[in-house]
């Protein structure tokens, strides 16, 4: 009875085993994909392997992976394999258990995309119609082999190409002696995403002529004018930028708008620097040459250009005095402040706006036409820099698999005119509501900070920065905090998977130690029952022989004697010794194989009892 009782149970268990794990695999797969849907974050783990498709709108891509069909961490088990998009969205979700599908799959919702592959064969192809730049980003094929291990299996990262920003012309030069003009062209790439690996290339056209071939001309994104002339002053340049790279030829964009060399373009004796704010007011003080040295028969011309090369004043001296009358021209939100008697040819200039910002000149002219530029005043026009944004070191594929720190690095741009400042950026931290924790690392301008060994408390922490711009005796303006950024468990995945095997690792032993020491348990019992069986019988056989009263192997006992016993005197009467009665009955006692007392045994076996000593 008792072993059929045990049978039962041990089935009934298995049973319910077997139940509990097939409930809980469909239940792990469905929370697995549903979870994933609606709350699954930007990831940012590296790939193992990746390739890039540079395509341009409207054009069709194939996007090719292979499923992995078999566990092998875990043989018994199966394994899920996701085709996730750059924000962290499920396209594609499907299990498989031993080179086989394994319940249903689920294609999710994706922009211009179909499903092209084979479930059944492991081919978890998609094709990208028509794209748009909202297509462009990675498509990440990720393995699951179990609730707290992941891997990133390969990476397909689409590229959609755009059309470069219209580049702008800028002069610069090199020090205040030099005399050869510098102009740069600028464009920005507008490729989605941006983090690929093309560069701009420029080219330039000089009246109608492309990319001159002079001997004072030299090319790149920056364009040198050697000791420019007259000639040079009249001409026109503008500049257009073509993205490249390794067999890749992206696209072109529109013509710079054109810009002239004048007067103003040449290099400046002296410069002074003034750093305002919009709405501010600023007196530019020159101080006219009121002697022609080089003729001294001769008078000189004084002009004071305006940011845009245009003249706002022009007085003429001779010998120390002014020489006929003076032009004061056209100049917004500008205002003359000083005496051209005295040779004070200050500017005011108020409530500045960022189209006020620029180099102002004084330019000396004889006439022989000789021209000198005897000074200049930049006004620079500080800009609240742009809204910040934060990445990951490991956002692409430039990360590590082993590096288990994170990186943040915060990124602005200044919006001060004109841009070529010296002014650079700083950067603060807000961490939940700390401002530059100490527990973090940051770079000297911390524009990175740096998390040593993420652990939970940092995935469910707050991260946004802001940017000041500054300089020697500047402190510009302060942008807005960016947007809140969140680690999520992919930053620190392999961290939690080290920690999980270690885990694992722990458990094990002791299961292992567990068994050993449940083993040793049982045996112990086993030879403890085994010698208190044989003692009992070595008493009880000792007992018999030293009573006389049983001489062989096997003994007959009236049970209604010993029932009288039991009944009535608890083991005493008169017919039986006392010491024959103690054994008799704990003999019966042991040996009933229902494990009832002896005095039920004789109550329902009334006749002679065989009992083994």
């Amino acid at each position: 009875m008792a072993l059929d009782r045990r049978r039962s149970t041990f089935a009934l268990m298995a049973l319910h085993r077997r139940r509990s794990t097939s409930v809980l695999m469909a239940l792990h797969r469905r929370r697995s994909i549903c979870t994933k849907k609606t709350q699954r974050p930007l990831w940012a783990f590296a790939c193992l392997s990746t390739t890039k498709e540079y395509k341009q709108i409207g054009d069709n891509v194939t996007l090719q992976f292979q499923a992995t069909t078999t566990n092998f961490r875990y043989p018994d088990s199966y394994v899920v394999n996701f085709i996730l998009f750059d924000n962290g969205s499920i396209v594609l979700g499907v299990s498989y258990k031993n080179g086989y599908k394994y319940g249903s799959f689920d294609f999710g919702p994706c922009e211009n995309c179909k499903f092209v592959g084979n479930i059944d064969t492991g081919n978890l192809s998609l094709r990208l119609d028509n794209l748009q730049t909202s297509n462009g980003g990675t498509y990440r094929h990720e393995v699951k082999v179990s609730e707290t291990s992941e891997e990133i299996k390969e990476c397909i990262t689409v590229y959609v190409l755009g059309k470069p920003e219209k580049p702008t012309i800028q002069y610069r030069t090199d020090s205040i002696e030099e005399l050869d003009v510098h102009l740069i062209c600028s464009s920005r790439s507008t490729t989605y995403p941006s983090d690929h690996d093309l560069s701009l290339q420029y080219d330039w056209k000089v009246d109608t002529e492309h990319n001159p071939v002079e001997y004072k001309y030299t090319f790149r994104n920056m364009m040198t004018i050697e000791n420019p002339d007259n000639q040079d002053i009249n001409k026109t340049f503008s500049c257009k930028a073509t993205e490249s790279g390794s067999d890749v030829t992206g696209l072109t964009s529109s013509y710079s708008d054109e810009f002239m060399i004048n007067m103003s373009s040449f290099a400046c004796l002296s410069t002074t620097k003034e750093y305002k704010q919009i709405g501010d007011n600023v007196t530019l003080q020159f101080q006219a040459t009121t002697t022609n040295y080089r003729y001294p028969d001769s008078y000189v011309v004084n002009f004071i250009l305006l940011n845009n090369g245009s003249i706002v004043l022009g007085v003429s001296y001779e010998d120390g005095y002014r020489y006929g009358s003076f032009d004061f021209g056209p100049c917004e939100s500008c205002e003359f402040v000083g005496n051209v008697d005295t040779g004070n040819l200050s500017l005011r200039l108020d409530y500045l706006q960022t189209s006020n910002g620029g180099t102002y000149k004084h330019l000396l002219k004889d006439e022989e036409f000789s021209e000198e530029i005897k000074g200049c005043a930049i006004v620079y026009v500080l800009g609240k820099p742009e809204k910040p944004t934060i990445q990951s070191n490991n956002s692409n594929n430039n990360g590590s698999i082993e590096e288990l720190d994170v990186q943040l690095t915060c990124s602005s741009r200044s919006t001060t005119y004109p841009s070529d400042h010296n002014l650079s950026l700083q950067y603060d931290w807000k961490v939940d509501t700390e401002y530059n924790p100490q527990e973090y690392e940051y770079s000297k301008t911390k524009n990175k900070l740096t998390i040593k060994n993420p652990d939970k408390q940092d995935i469910n922490k707050k991260f946004s920065c802001k940017a000041t711009e500054s300089g020697s005796d500047v402190t510009g303006l302060t942008s807005s905090y960016s947007d809140e950024f969140m680690i999520n468990m992919s930053y620190t995945k392999q961290l939690e998977i080290n920690q999980n095997e270690a885990e694992d690792g722990t458990f094990t032993s002791w299961v292992i130690v567990g068994i050993v020491f449940g083993f040793l348990t049982i045996t112990f019992g086993i030879c403890a029952s085994w010698f208190a069986f044989r003692w009992r019988q070595a008493v009880s056989k000792g007992a018999a022989e030293s009573n006389g009263e049983l001489t062989a192997q096997a003994a007959y006992v009236n049970s209604d004697i010993v029932l009288q016993h039991a009944e009535s005197s608890r083991i005493r009467d008169e017919h039986i010794i006392e010491a024959d009665s103690v054994n008799l009955y704990t003999d019966l006692a042991y040996y009933s194989r229902d494990e009832q007392s002896s005095y039920e045994v004789l109550r329902g076996n009334k006749g002679n009892v065989l009992f083994t000593i």
